[in-house]
């Protein structure tokens, strides 16, 4: 009947579909399932496919849901920072900061030019002592008594001293000063003029001594005189770093950092760099002692007592010369002030103004108050830039001045 031969095709199918080998239904039990070669990640075949799978109209693919859906906030966490901005103490002596700006480089290896003991706090006190042997030099070799010197002298001394000292008549300057520090005006202004020699020489310009080849030499002329300023290379390298301050001081400052330690390595090269400093460190004293004035100043004519000179005045240029470019390795930089910056007149207490120690000391300066500056002993001396800020600046060291006496003006 076709009744039963229905229920009987059925039950064929039925044990069709109960074979072992047979289509294995989603419902069935685990351990009678057939294992699956490939998982659906893993299969090349099966991404491939899914990836050329063409799109319902209207529809976006899942990977596009996914990155819609991501947190924003979560993004933004994994942005990277701007600008060169890491944080550190200030008191970071072992330069650790810009260790880690570049550490990729051997920064460990050692250097022709110890800068490591130079630390910023330490550095008035290195420059008061190389200062000091310019003020030894004064005393020992230039003449003593102003009423030696001719006008003309005693004009052009005045002149070359602009910045550090007022512009006026030199007598009237001596006369305005304790008659007690009379007598050691002109040994003051000679080292005063070889200070600022030293300084506009050595310590505003970081990369004064710079040349491409130390060996060669560098901008000197046939006969071994020095331009006027720092050498031609050295004076374009600080041009360029100027541009570099305008626009990123924080960059400006490493890479001043890292061109002049990278230019005394422990090699050939900066054992050059320093013979070439020394030498034109030398040949600064040998201009120096060639000019007009300074050689009417000096004490002797004697050969003899102008050769010791000239070896005497060839240590303070060296120690100056070195000091400067250990400070240019370091983070942190000097600014000086001098007269045409400082207040004119002395007020007690002051920020940046200390009075010389030749008026007795602290307890007397509120005597002084509101007396007129007559010269500069040591210019103002500000520490500048840090990794927190490229534009900190902060005394360091204030301004030792001469004021015009009580007794003048009452």
């Amino acid at each position: 009947m076709p009744k039963k031969q229905s229920t009987s095709s059925k039950m064929e199918t039925i044990a069709k579909n109960d074979a072992p080998a047979s289509h294995q239904s989603t419902s069935g039990r685990k351990e009678d399932r057939e294992p699956r070669a490939r998982t659906r990640s893993s299969s090349p075949v099966r991404s491939e496919k899914t990836e050329s799978t063409t799109l319902l109209p209207g529809v976006k693919p899942v990977s596009e849901i996914v990155e819609q859906t991501q947190d924003p906030e979560k993004e933004t966490l994994t942005l990277p920072e701007k600008g060169p901005t890491p944080q550190i103490t200030v008191e970071d002596f072992n330069n650790k900061y810009v260790e880690r700006s570049l550490n990729f480089y051997d920064l460990h290896s050692t250097r022709a030019i110890d800068y490591e003991q130079t630390y910023p706090r330490q550095w008035p006190e290195e420059i008061q002592h190389a200062f000091g042997m310019a003020l030894d030099w004064a005393r020992n070799y230039a003449e003593r008594e102003h009423a030696n010197l001719s006008v003309e002298q005693k004009r052009d001394l005045v002149s070359s001293l602009d910045g550090y000292c007022i512009q006026n008549d030199f007598d009237t300057i001596v006369s305005s000063l304790p008659r007690s520090l009379h007598n050691m005006c002109l040994t003051q202004f000679v080292y005063l003029l070889l200070v600022k020699e030293c300084i506009s020489r050595f310590f505003t310009n970081p990369f004064w001594y710079l040349v491409p080849d130390p060996e060669c030499g560098g901008d000197a002329d046939d006969k071994g005189k020095l331009p006027t300023n720092a050498p031609v290379f050295g004076a374009q390298i600080f041009n360029l770093y100027e541009r570099m301050r305008e626009s990123d001081p924080a960059a400006a400052q490493l890479w001043r950092l890292w061109t002049t330690r990278f230019s005394h390595p422990d090699h050939k090269f900066g054992y050059d760099m320093i013979a070439y400093r020394d030498s034109v460190a030398d040949r600064i004293c040998e201009e120096i002692l060639g000019q007009v004035l300074v050689k009417s100043l000096l004490r002797s004519t004697d050969k003899s007592v102008l050769d010791r000179a000239r070896i005497d005045l060839q240590k303070f240029f060296r120690s100056a010369a070195e000091l400067s470019v250990k400070i240019s390795c370091q983070l942190q930089y000097l600014e000086f002030r001098f007269l045409d910056t400082l207040d004119p007149v002395f007020h007690h207490p002051s920020a940046e103004i200390d009075l010389a120690e030749d008026y007795g000391g602290a307890t007397k300066e509120p005597c002084f108050d509101g007396r007129r500056i007559l010269f500069l002993e040591f210019p103002a001396m500000y520490l500048c830039g840090d990794s927190r800020d490229p534009l900190y600046r902060d005394v360091q060291q204030k301004a030792v001045v001469y004021v015009e006496d009580v007794v003048r003006n009452s």
